[in-house]
């Protein structure tokens, strides 16, 4: 009986190692790059009113700044919200197996997440990047979805 309960100690330790819960990616995460500098070929498309919109002041602030800032927010309630270019998109999300899946089936991949770094591989492209947990007001962002 005492070596059984022992197995299944140890069998539920084993299990529960590395894999990655909600509540240690809960938090808002910062990656920053130098801003990248546009080639004259490149088109500048005024979408619904673009360039004279909040999005639109949060790029020329990381312009001046010289870094591009992508940030990425998982809240308690299972909402995942991607900041980027001055826009915030919003997606459901739950975590399985050190997944991250989202209403689009599987999104990331999580390779390390500490209570300071996050470093997550995006299942489609296969991108890796690494992500510093921050305190940010994001309000400013609009909500594109």
């Amino acid at each position: 009986m005492r070596n059984k309960l022992l197995f299944y100690c140890v069998f539920l330790v084993i299990v529960s190692c590395g894999r990655s819960s909600k509540s240690s990616v809960v938090g808002t995460w910062d990656y920053s790059r130098p801003v990248k500098e546009h080639s004259e070929n490149e088109i500048n498309i005024d979408i619904d009113g673009y360039l004279d919109s909040q999005a639109s002041e949060i790029r020329k602030k990381h312009e001046a700044e010289g870094l591009e800032h992508f940030y990425i927010r998982f809240d308690e309630d299972g909402n995942l919200t991607e900041y980027k270019a001055g826009f915030a998109i919003e997606f459901s999300y739950r975590i399985s197996n050190d997944t991250i899946f989202t209403e689009l089936g599987p999104y990331y991949g999580i390779l390390q997440v500490s209570k300071d770094e996050l470093t997550l591989k995006k299942i489609q492209g296969g991108n890796i990047t690494t992500y510093n947990k921050v305190k940010i007001d994001l309000s400013d962002y609009e909500l594109a979805n």
